[in-house]
């Protein structure tokens, strides 16, 4: 009796949890090992504090970019509440890229408005979004007290030279 209890209840638990997250099949991304690379590097050597890879939530709720439109993806962003460091590459699908590039370029002017005036400005300022051919690129980092200009514009040559 205690054996058939059990299994009832084992399969009750399976189910519940088929139930809750479902049963369908994520999407199998590609991710570009070299920019995979050059991106853990960047965030290695610029010490960035309470880094967090990006997921599918961080794509649709703060970057509003659906996963399903993209090839692959790879980056971090910063937990960490002094800064707002990110570092991101996605692969978009044929016929997305100018949709990609439209709402990372939409995400820094939001930051732009809700940074003013903060010493995250000048960082959003020259906060940049690259696109080659279906990959587009968010950078948003720079090592403390350097030139933030030249920071981007290292990680963004160093990125290009990547995929050429």
């Amino acid at each position: 009796m205690k054996k058939i209890l059990r299994i009832i209840v084992s399969i009750l638990l399976l189910l519940s949890t088929i139930l809750l997250t479902g049963c369908e099949k994520k999407k199998e991304l590609i991710i570009n090992e070299d920019l995979k690379n050059v991106i853990d590097e960047v965030r290695d050597s610029f010490l960035v504090p309470s880094p967090c890879n990006v997921d599918d939530d961080i794509l649709s709720e703060l970057l509003k970019i659906s996963p399903e439109s993209l090839v692959g993806y790879y980056g971090f962003i910063s937990l960490d509440d002094g800064r707002i460091d990110k570092l991101i590459y996605i692969e978009a699908q044929e016929g997305y890229t100018k949709k990609a590039i439209k709402k990372l370029e939409d995400y820094i002017s939001e930051c732009s408005i809700a940074y003013k005036d903060t010493p995250f400005s000048e960082l959003i300022e020259n906060s940049v979004v690259l696109d080659y051919n279906n990959y587009v690129f968010l950078i948003m980092t720079a090592r403390k007290d350097n030139d933030i200009k030249a920071d981007i514009n290292n990680i963004s040559n160093t990125l290009l030279n990547e995929l050429r």
